[in-house]
């Protein structure tokens, strides 16, 4: 890549396109001076048919300079996923003050390496910068933003900035009925404040965004955690509103050794009475399409290892995981509510605990990459 990529031609096309479709500042870059006309705003002609299919590196990318980003990006064409989730960090970009310029250097690097690979981006914004996170958590980067506007600011200058790239689909936060939103004193009402503001913005600074509810944690309500039920939460933000600011429903069906078709997290989204899509469905939103934008099994733990369905188990074993990778593609794009799958993640992360990679932390590819390169091209040549 050269010393000033793509982004620095169309700055001021970019400027301008901020200042029209956004009420807030315009972005102060170091990408800016004349350039040539916007690249086209929509290529989903370049886009396999079927439902979107990516891989999931969370926050792994951002700072990982260009060879880990070339090589994971790699990975995904290899699988034949057509699209990547990856993590914006608030505090990556500015992170001093909030009249502090703006330093969009590091998503640069990494939505140029997407496009150029006709890759397509679903940007999960988190970490809120120390001086816009609520007093009682800011040592955590994961806590709730104290201004829901400020993040929604944000995420509009990302929008308006990354939109000609053909960057338009925006998750509001992550797991956030598990944690710093579950810990609020009406979490629901909290997180339906930030949703609003943040589909608002993004809608208003690009025109063919669309805004997802952040994945939610499938787990059951666990107040010695801070975890709410993702049908409780759900509920909760049906009632407060929440489901009018959603083009979709990102979800995060773990359930760590069982497959689809046994899997309690599967089943709730639309499989069971008390289902999510039942929310949907009573609050008049019947049809807002589901993202699985995580999902997968850990080859690693504490206890022992599944090779079967089993609910001792802490983690899965090489070949199950293959089996799941497999059984996942099949059930869920099957589905005619799901929309979207990721499978999380690309290689295993030793130093987080997080096992749940095609690769080992070493590079070698375990039967789970085949398995799913395998499952995306059956899934492709059946339609």
């Amino acid at each position: 890549m050269s010393d000033r990529p793509r982004f620095f031609w169309i700055g001021i096309a970019l400027a301008l396109s901020i200042a029209a479709a956004c009420t807030v500042a315009a972005v102060s870059s170091s990408h800016s001076g004349a350039g040539s006309a916007q690249p086209d705003i929509v290529a989903a002609s370049t886009q396999p048919p079927g439902i979107p299919i990516g891989l999931d590196y969370g926050n792994t990318l951002f700072n990982a300079g260009s060879a880990k980003i070339a090589a994971g990006f790699a990975d995904a064409k290899k699988l034949g996923a057509s699209w990547v989730r990856v993590d914006l960090p608030w505090d990556g970009v500015q992170d001093t003050s909030s009249s502090s310029a703006y330093d969009w250097s590091r998503f640069d690097e990494l939505v140029d390496a997407a496009d150029s690979r006709g890759l397509e981006l679903l940007v999960t914004v988190v970490d809120p910068p120390t001086w816009a996170r609520t007093p009682q958590c800011d040592t955590q980067e994961s806590c709730e933003p104290l201004d829901p506007k400020a993040y929604a600011a944000f995420a509009a200058h990302a929008a308006a900035r990354y939109a000609p790239y053909g960057v338009h689909d925006w998750e509001i936060w992550n797991e956030e009925n598990l944690g710093s939103f579950a810990a609020s004193a009406h979490p629901a009402a909290a997180y339906e404040k930030l949703l609003a503001d943040s589909y608002t913005a993004i809608h208003k600074a690009d025109e063919h965004a669309v805004v997802m509810i952040g994945g939610l944690g499938m787990s059951d309500t666990d107040p010695s955690q801070n975890w709410i039920g993702a049908y409780s939460f759900l509920s909760g933000l049906a009632v407060a509103g929440g489901l009018d600011f959603a083009d979709a429903i990102g979800v995060h069906p773990y359930d760590w050794n069982h497959m689809p078709a046994q899997s309690a997290a599967f089943k709730l989204i639309d499989g069971t009475g008390q289902s999510l899509e039942s929310i949907l469905e009573t609050y008049g939103h019947g049809g807002t399409p589901f993202w699985i934008t995580e999902t997968g099994a850990p080859t690693s733990g504490s206890g022992s290892a599944a090779s079967t369905d089993s609910t001792g188990a802490s983690h899965v074993t090489y070949a199950r995981q293959a089996q799941i990778a497999t059984a996942t593609v099949a059930a869920e794009t099957a589905d005619p509510h799901i929309r979207g799958l990721f499978w999380y993640t690309d290689t295993d992360l030793p130093g987080s605990g997080l096992y749940y990679g095609l690769r080992t932390a070493h590079g070698s590819a375990k039967p789970a990459f085949s398995a799913l390169q395998k499952a995306i091209a059956a899934y492709r040549a059946s339609l």
